[in-house]
């Protein structure tokens, strides 16, 4: 009998230090946040992504009254910020802000073990907006229907610009879907894809309101069409994708995600938050500036988002060819 109590009190004793653990981690998740929050952003200084950041970034401080850091971490498409946050703590002090470029990752970086839902916690989304199909005005087509004919009569003449895998495996998805006949010239980032554009090295592009209205305007582009499932108040007249080619809808977005595991008292206090955040009228207006629409969801909502957009890129990859690393 002496020997099975000296077996069971070490037993006893690390159940019981587990328990503390579990409760002085819960202690501290219901005191969330007492420190500095840091936030990843996966682009450069400058672009809208780090504005909605930057924005995001000062309504916490105030709602939570702690400091919020953004941490711009650029490079390999999301990569660098995406794993740093990996492989932080699950306490809420190192958030990320994603874009749609994270549900590629598994085409484009297949040798780097991630996968975003086992490796990160949804929290909500902070902003959707449509791509708008554009193409140079020297194109001769005027509707969407005519420029995939034209595509197809002028096989291997004409190209798309590529500049961000979210982006890339939108136009390839179109392009299997309508037949269309496009080359992708890829360019490390928006502003170069949209000179190209302008100056006819690529004949087509998926891109912003905020980044196309300018040369809309001055002539050098035309609509085509908007990837949402409405039209757009800027271009009431613009048709939508789905009104040529059903069932294709696609958005770009800046989303909020943790580390895995993140509590879900944490989870439920930060989405509670990004939903206030977009519902004051003075971010929605500053949003709206950007071209980009302010749109909380709940962890659930967002989490469904990134598996069906996870899914549908793998697909459109392995019908097209498409590999990475």
């Amino acid at each position: 009998m002496g020997c099975i109590k000296m077996s069971i009190r070490p037993a006893l004793s690390l159940i019981v230090a587990g328990a503390l653990i579990l409760i002085a981690a819960n202690v501290r998740a219901q005191d969330y946040p007492h420190r500095t929050i840091h936030i990843i952003s996966q682009t450069p200084p400058g672009g809208s992504a780090d504005v909605v950041t930057r924005l995001f970034a000062d309504h916490l401080s105030n709602a939570f009254k702690q400091t919020v850091v953004v941490e711009n971490k650029p490079g390999g498409g999301g990569t660098v910020a995406a794993l740093f946050v990996t492989r932080a703590e699950p306490d809420g002090y190192t958030l990320f802000v994603s874009t749609p470029t994270i549900t590629a990752f598994r085409i484009f970086q297949k040798s780097v073990d991630f996968d975003i839902n086992r490796d990160l916690t949804p929290i909500s989304l902070l902003t959707t907006n449509p791509y708008l199909v554009a193409i140079n005005s020297s194109v001769p087509s005027k509707t969407l229907a005519d420029f995939f004919s034209y595509t197809k009569a002028n096989k291997g003449k004409l190209n798309y610009a590529g500049f961000g895998s979210g982006q890339m495996m939108a136009v390839e998805w179109l392009k299997q879907k309508s037949g269309a006949d496009l080359t992708r010239i890829p360019f490390k980032g928006e502003t170069p894809a949209l000179q190209a554009l302008i100056a006819n090295d690529v004949q087509m592009s998926f891109d912003s309101l905020i980044a196309l209205k300018p040369f809309v305007d001055a002539g050098q582009v035309r609509l085509l069409a908007v990837t949402s499932h409405e039209r757009v108040d800027v271009f009431p007249d613009v048709p939508t994708v789905e009104e040529t080619v059903p069932d294709f809808e696609v958005s770009a977005w800046f989303g909020l995600l943790g580390p895995k595991a993140l509590p879900d008292n944490i989870t439920k206090k930060l989405a509670d938050e990004a939903a206030a955040f977009v519902k004051r009228p003075d971010i929605a207006d500053k949003l709206r500036s950007l071209g980009v629409r302010a749109v909380s969801s709940t962890p659930e909502e967002f989490g469904n988002l990134l598996s069906t957009e996870v899914a549908r890129w793998l697909d459109v990859a392995q019908h097209a060819s498409i590999t990475g690393e």
